[in-house]
């Protein structure tokens, strides 16, 4: 029968192996590195968000605030087409998805519709979040529309939230017809299933 040991005995075997160790400090050493590219790539930003009034480090420490600033939403939407790293834009994406950015709304859907930003598609679908979380009954005939359109794609996948939570009857018949769709119909009968399953419906 093998010895058995705990986690701190093996953390002592593992750095008392100068190979263990060496990769370790390699991977710390690349981890800082990529944290201060990052940084330094988007500085400008953060000091321009100070500038608005809001104290951050990056733009990441916004993700998920109320979006209660203007001028901060002001800044946010000025950076979002500038190609800085993947890392930064997606933080700026869920920085602005929030429902204070309502007031932008106009700006949230070419956004959302840009082909200019240049996004790779792993973040791009991000801007459907930021018109989700701003939505509410009184932009939800662009929500219905943007949904609408098959060209989209899976990139529709977050405005079902907006549609959901809408109380407009449209919202309601469209996210029923959706379960057929080719692309994000699965989402929507899965979105349902989790309703019925929660007592929701």
């Amino acid at each position: 029968m093998s010895e058995r040991i705990t986690a701190s005995q093996l953390m002592d075997r593992l750095m008392s192996d100068p190979e263990f160790v060496r990769r370790e400090q390699e991977r710390e050493a690349q981890r800082m590195k990529a944290a201060g590219i990052l940084a330094e790539a988007e500085a400008g930003l953060v000091r321009e968000l100070r500038g608005a009034g809001v104290n951050v480090d990056s733009v990441w420490d916004l993700v998920g605030w109320k979006g209660d600033n203007d001028a901060a939403l002001r800044v946010l939407l000025a950076h979002a087409p500038i190609l800085y790293p993947e890392r930064v834009r997606e933080g700026i994406l869920r920085a602005l998805a929030t429902p204070g950015a309502r007031t932008w709304w106009p700006h949230l859907v070419e956004l959302y519709e840009s082909d200019r930003l240049a996004l790779p598609p792993q973040i791009d679908y991000l801007t459907a979040g930021v018109l989700s979380a701003a939505a509410d009954d009184t932009v939800i005939d662009d929500v219905i529309r943007l949904a609408s359109d098959p060209n989209a794609g899976f990139k529709r996948v977050l405005l079902l939230f907006a549609l959901k939570k809408s109380r407009n009857p449209r919202a309601k018949m469209l996210l029923n017809e959706l379960r057929s769709d080719p692309v994000i119909g699965k989402e929507v009968k899965r979105m349902r299933r989790l309703e019925r399953l929660q007592g929701k419906v």
